[in-house]
């Protein structure tokens, strides 16, 4: 973690990027629709932020390294949850 909340590369929230992805492989989203939704939300969050900063406990923007980790790890949960239920 580097940078602080948004800025650095890895942030407190890329965990929690990875765990919106996990749960989506959970309750069985389709990849597609799921990396788009990943994609969405990083491409209007700035926006949401600076519209209703009150809503964030870490309101400044994210760098655009971070969005893309933030994709990145939505999709790494993704993953690790689909993997998981075909071992089973």
């Amino acid at each position: 973690m580097n940078g602080g909340p948004n800025q650095g590369t890895v942030d407190v929230y890329t965990a929690v990027h990875f765990g919106a992805g996990y749960a989506a492989g959970e309750i069985g989203v389709d990849w597609r629709a799921a990396l788009a939704g990943a994609i969405a939300w990083e491409a209007i969050e700035d926006a949401i932020k600076v519209a209703a900063p009150d809503v964030f406990a870490a309101p400044p923007p994210d760098s655009q390294v971070n969005a893309l980790v933030d994709v990145a790890a939505f999709l790494f949960g993704y993953v690790v949850s689909i993997r998981s239920e075909i071992a089973t």
